[in-house]
C-alpha cells in the first residue's frame, strides 16, 4: 500500500499539495477544552444566551443520522458544542481507533452537502417561561456550589450514574496496574493492582454471587442503554455475575459493558440479565467502577507499516502477549478526558525494566509521537507539582466541568418539542470542526490560490487527527483545474500520503525532472530545494516557472539522503532510458533492478530524521544559486544511469560538517544555562534530540536523561 501511494505520487507530478497547519491552542479555545476528536460546533444565530439549551432534545435528534450513541450538547453564548460518544468496543465488532470519530466526519459532510438544520422555535411567551425556569435552576446550582453564574450551560440527566474510581492525580508519578482487557495495541482497560482494590473487587463479587446467583432479581422494566445491571460472564471458574452497563439493545441480544473489568459481551437471553437490588445490596450502586481507560503516551502506529495510521496485527499480538492479564508498573504522563496516558514498564525475570512504549518503537511497530496540547499541559502541571511539592491545587466542583460549564438538571419538560402550530423556524449554521484542513499548492501556480476539494472526492472531508504535528503532509491529485474566476484550484481524485515526516520533500526530489539544493549561509546543512524543469543556460530563467516548487525542509537531510534518492532515479533511468539496451537484458536482470530500486526506496523512507525549524531561502524560485565549486557531481554523469531526458541525477552540495558540530555544541551549552539559571517559563527545543520542553524543570530532567547522554556521545564521538 505504501509503495503504491509513492507510485501514484510519481504518476501525477507536480499535482502536489500540503496541508495548512492548525493552531492547536485555538482549536482547544474554540471547543472550550472539549475533545476535538469527538466534537463539532453549530451556531445559533438570533438566539439569546442560554436560550439554545431549550432545544437540547431537538438538536440531539438532528444528529441521530450521524450516531446512535449518546450525544451530549454544551451551550455557550451563540453556539452549541455537540459531543459524540465513543461508546464501548463491542465483542466481535470492528475496532474503532482512538482517532476522529466517524460521526464527526458525517456531521461535517452534512454541511458540505448543504443539508439544512432547521430548528422549530417556541412561541415568544412559551420561550420566556422556559427561560425563567432554566435561569432559576442555573442560579440554584450556582448558589449550591458557590460558583459564579455563567451562560455556559449543560443539561444533565437527573439519573445518578455510576461513579468512576479516582484516576491518578497530578502528583502521582507511578502506579501498579493489572490489565484485564486489551482493545488494541496501546489501548486497554486497567485496574489498580493494590490490596485495597483487590479487596474491593472481591467484596463486590462475593456480594453479587453470594448464593450462586439464586437470589438475584429479574428485570422489572425493559432494558435500556445506560442501565446498570448484573450480567453473566463465563471464565475458568464457571459462570459468575458482574456489574455491567447496558450499551445497546439489538435484535441479536443486549450488549453490556462490565464496568469493573472493561470487557464487553452480548447477552442473547434477556432472562440472564438481573437488576441490582437497592435495598439488600446498595453498595453495588455506590461502589465506583473499578476499571479505567488507558493509552500509551508519546507513541503512535508506524506510518511505514500502516499508511492508514492503525496498528498492525503483529503489533497487536505482540502487545497482548506482553501485557494481557499481567501486573505492570506505569509511569503516568497525563490524564485528559478521563483517559490515562502512560508509559508501561514490565519488570523482567532478571530484574531489569523494559518500557513497552520504547520497545514498540525499537521493533518498528510504532514511532515516536508528540502528545496533544491538553496532554502536554497536564503533564507540565504534574512536573511543576513534583518540583514544588508545596504548591496546592484548588479542587474542581463536580458541577463545573472543563471550560466552566454549569450542569443543570434535565427536566422532563425540556424534552417537549414546539407545537406543530409554531411557524417560526431557525436555520442553524454548521456543523463545523476546528480540525478541518485547508491545503495549499507547492508549485508557483498554486501558491497564490486557494485549494477547493471536489465534494465527491474521497478526501472531501479532510480532518487533522494530530494538529500538534506541524510537519507537512502531502495530498496528490490526479486532476487539477481552476474555478470559473481563476482564483481557486479545484482538485479531484485525490490521494492522501502517509504521515511520514519529510515525505513531501522526498517525493518531490524523487520525481522532479531537475532539482537544485539549498543550504544555509554557512553551508552546514540542507534547508530545501528548488524543483522543476530547470533553467535556460542562455537566459538563466526558468523553463516553466508555473511548475517550479520551492521546498523548505522541516526535517534533516544529508548527503546520504541525496545518494539514496539518486539510486532510485538511477534504477528508473536504466529501466526507461533506452529501449534498445532494455531489449538486450534478460528478465532476471530487469527483476534485479526493480528489487534494488524497491529496497533503496524503503531504506530512504525508513531513515530516522530529526525535525528542524523550516528556513526559507532568501532568493526563492531562482535557479543557479549554488557556485560550481560547491557542487558534487556524480561519477555516473553522462552515462545511461544519468539519463538527462528521464530523471537526471541530483548534484549534492558540499557541507561544512565541523561548523555543524560547533553550532550544536553552543546550542547544548545554551540549554544547560537555561536549565540551571532560568526561572522564566518558556518553550525550548533540544535540537539534538528533537524534543520540545515546556519549562526549565522539564529541560533539566531531559538533559540528565540517558537518551540525551547517548545522543551527545554519538555527536562528539
Amino acid at each position: 500500500m505504501f509503495l503504491l501511494k509513492i507510485v501514484i505520487a510519481g504518476a501525477f507530478y507536480p499535482n502536489y499539495f500540503v496541508r495548512e497547519s492548525n493552531d492547536e491552542k485555538e482549536i482547544i479555545k474554540t471547543l472550550s477544552d472539549k475533545d476535538p476528536l469527538c466534537t463539532v460546533v453549530i451556531r445559533l444565530p438570533g438566539l439569546s444566551p442560554m436560550e439554545g439549551s431549550l432545544y437540547t432534545y431537538s438538536i440531539r435528534e438532528m444528529f441521530r443520522p450521524c450516531s446512535n450513541k449518546q450525544i451530549r450538547i454544551d451551550f455557550e453564548e451563540g453556539k452549541a458544542l455537540v459531543q459524540f460518544s465513543r461508546g464501548q468496543q463491542m465483542e466481535n465488532s470492528v475496532y474503532e481507533p482512538m482517532g476522529i470519530l466517524i460521526a464527526v466526519y458525517l456531521a461535517v459532510k452534512m454541511r458540505q452537502l448543504r443539508i439544512p438544520l432547521m430548528l422549530k422555535l417556541f412561541s415568544q411567551r412559551e420561550a420566556r417561561q422556559r427561560m425563567e425556569q432554566l435561569q432559576l435552576l442555573r442560579n440554584q446550582q450556582c448558589e449550591k456550589r458557590k460558583i459564579l453564574r455563567s451562560n455556559r450551560i449543560t443539561l444533565v440527566c437527573t439519573q445518578q450514574a455510576l461513579k468512576q474510581i479516582p484516576l491518578p492525580s497530578t502528583e502521582t508519578v507511578t502506579i501498579r496496574l493489572f490489565i484485564p482487557t486489551v482493545l488494541d495495541c496501546g489501548h486497554f482497560w486497567a485496574i489498580y493492582a493494590d490490596d485495597i482494590n483487590r479487596s474491593n473487587l472481591a467484596y463486590i463479587e462475593e456480594t453479587i454471587n453470594m448464593y450462586g446467583g439464586k437470589n438475584l432479581q429479574v428485570l422489572k422494566s425493559p432494558p435500556e442503554p445506560g442501565m446498570l445491571v448484573l450480567a453473566p460472564y463465563v471464565d475458568g471458574r464457571g459462570t459468575w455475575f458482574y456489574r455491567a452497563r447496558i450499551e445497546d439493545v439489538m435484535s441479536e441480544g443486549v450488549y453490556v459493558f462490565f464496568v469493573d473489568y472493561g470487557n464487553t459481551a452480548c447477552i442473547k437471553n434477556l432472562s440472564d440479565i438481573y437488576e441490582i437490588d437497592p435495598e439488600n445490596t446498595p453498595d453495588l450502586l455506590t461502589a465506583p467502577a473499578q476499571a479505567f481507560e488507558c493509552v500509551l503516551s508519546e507513541v503512535r502506529p508506524s506510518a511505514l507499516r500502516s499508511p492508514r495510521g492503525q496498528w498492525t496485527r503483529e503489533a497487536r499480538d505482540w502487545f497482548k502477549t506482553q501485557v494481557d492479564g499481567q501486573n505492570l508498573v506505569a509511569r503516568v504522563y497525563s490524564v485528559v478526558q478521563n483517559v490515562v496516558r502512560l508509559e508501561l514498564v514490565k519488570v523482567l525475570p532478571n530484574g531489569q525494566e523494559m518500557s513497552i512504549n520504547k520497545k514498540l518503537i525499537d521493533y518498528q511497530f510504532g514511532e515516536a509521537a508528540e502528545e496533544s496540547y491538553l496532554s502536554k499541559q497536564n503533564h507540565e502541571l504534574s512536573i511543576n507539582l513534583q518540583m514544588f511539592s508545596t504548591y496546592n491545587m484548588l479542587p474542581l466542583s463536580s458541577d463545573v466541568e472543563e471550560g466552566g460549564f454549569v450542569h443543570v438538571p434535565f427536566k422532563q419538560e425540556f424534552e417537549e418539542k414546539p407545537s406543530s402550530s409554531t411557524t417560526k423556524v431557525l436555520r442553524l449554521q454548521g456543523p463545523y470542526s476546528p480540525l478541518e484542513i485547508s491545503y495549499r499548492g507547492i508549485s508557483c501556480l498554486g501558491i497564490s490560490r486557494t485549494v477547493h476539494m471536489d465534494r465527491d472526492s474521497v478526501n472531501s472531508v479532510a480532518l487533522d487527527p494530530e494538529p500538534q504535528d506541524q510537519h507537512e503532509r502531502m495530498l496528490v491529485a490526479s486532476h487539477v483545474g481552476l474555478n470559473s474566476t481563476g482564483s481557486a484550484i479545484v482538485v479531484r481524485n485525490t490521494t492522501l500520503m502517509p504521515n511520514v515526516h519529510g515525505l513531501s520533500s522526498i517525493i518531490a526530489l524523487l520525481f522532479a525532472p531537475y532539482a537544485e539544493l539549498r543550504t544555509d549561509k554557512e553551508r552546514t546543512c540542507y534547508t530545501g530545494a528548488l524543483c522543476g524543469l530547470g533553467y535556460d543556460p542562455g537566459t538563466k530563467q526558468s523553463i516553466y516557472p508555473d511548475h517550479d516548487m520551492e521546498l523548505v525542509f522541516d526535517t534533516t537531510f544529508d548527503c546520504e539522503d541525496i545518494s539514496a534518492i539518486n539510486k532510485v532515479r538511477m534504477g528508473v533511468n536504466l529501466l526507461l532510458g533506452s529501449e534498445e539496451e532494455l531489449a538486450q537484458w534478460a528478465p532476471l536482470q530487469i527483476r534485479n533492478i526493480q528489487q534494488r530500486v524497491k529496497r533503496h526506496l524503503q531504506e530512504l523512507i525508513s531513515r530516522n530524521r530529526t525535525s528542524r525549524e523550516p528556513q526559507e531561502f532568501k532568493r526563492s524560485h531562482r535557479w543557479q544559486q549554488v557556485p560550481e565549486e560547491y557542487q558534487l557531481c556524480s561519477c555516473l554523469e553522462g552515462t545511461e544511469a544519468d539519463s538527462y531526458h528521464v530523471l537526471p541525477l541530483h548534484k549534492a552540495v558540499s557541507l561544512c560538517e565541523d561548523t555543524y558540530v560547533e553550532k550544536m555544541r553552543e546550542h547544548l551549552i545554551d540549554l544547560q544555562t537555561k536549565a540551571s539559571r532560568s526561572l522564566q517559563r518558556e518553550v525550548t527545543r533540544c535540537n539534538l534530540c528533537d524534543v520540545i520542553l515546556y519549562c526549565p524543570q522539564e529541560l533539566l530532567l531531559h538533559l540528565e536523561s540517558e537518551y540525551h547522554f547517548e545522543r551527545e556521545g554519538e555527536l562528539f564521538a
